[in-house]
């Protein structure tokens, strides 16, 4: 399913150096801590200086304790979320780059029926997203397994909608900001 994505939109892949100055990361459909220890590692260790963690899963995840907000959705909701988040930063104008959404209602009151989630939380972690420097959005086979080409292309229009990237730029499912000295700055695209 990623790779057929990946083949028509262009290939992503992960470096797990950006994830050292990433200011907030959302992980969804994945446990790091045990799937992916050096990338847990690398985002950890700057929490205590005020990395801000979003963590999605359905079940108990040792990352719930070190996140800012830990969402418990119902299994199979992550399409709806994800559409969810991206309606909140479009109705509240906090979109990098252009997008619209016509029933951004629905799309959040959608969200909110198929996660079990509060529209307060939901909204909470929209804003943490638009609001970051350098966002990082970590995925793993708990959306992966699902098969719905849909949901990585959602994730995917996210991400594009957190950095100031059109679809064509886009080679990535999260990004960072890079300063470079006597250069505007650049974003730079990673997934894993």
């Amino acid at each position: 399913m990623v790779t057929r994505y990946a083949e028509k939109n262009g290939a992503f892949e992960g470096r797990l150096d950006v994830l050292r100055n990433t200011d907030t990361v959302m992980c969804i459909g994945a446990n790091i801590s045990r799937s992916h220890m050096v990338a847990g590692f690398l985002f950890k260790r700057n929490l205590p200086k005020g990395t801000h963690l979003i963590n999605i899963d359905p079940e108990a995840s040792d990352l719930d304790d070190l996140a800012n907000i830990a969402l418990k959705t119902n299994p199979a909701s992550d399409l709806a979320l994800i559409r969810g988040l991206q309606a909140i930063i479009v109705q509240e104008g906090l979109g990098r780059s252009p997008l619209t959404l016509p029933n951004a209602d629905l799309l959040i009151d959608q969200a909110v029926s198929a996660t079990g989630v509060s529209r307060e939380q939901i909204n909470h972690s929209a804003q943490m997203l638009a609001r970051s420097i350098s966002p990082a959005i970590l995925f793993g086979k708990g959306i992966t397994a699902q098969g719905d080409e849909n949901l990585v292309k959602e994730l995917h229009q996210l991400a594009v909608l957190l950095a100031q990237w059109t679809a064509n730029d886009l080679v990535a499912v999260h990004q960072r900001r890079v300063k470079q000295p006597g250069r505007h700055p650049a974003w730079h695209g990673q997934c894993f």
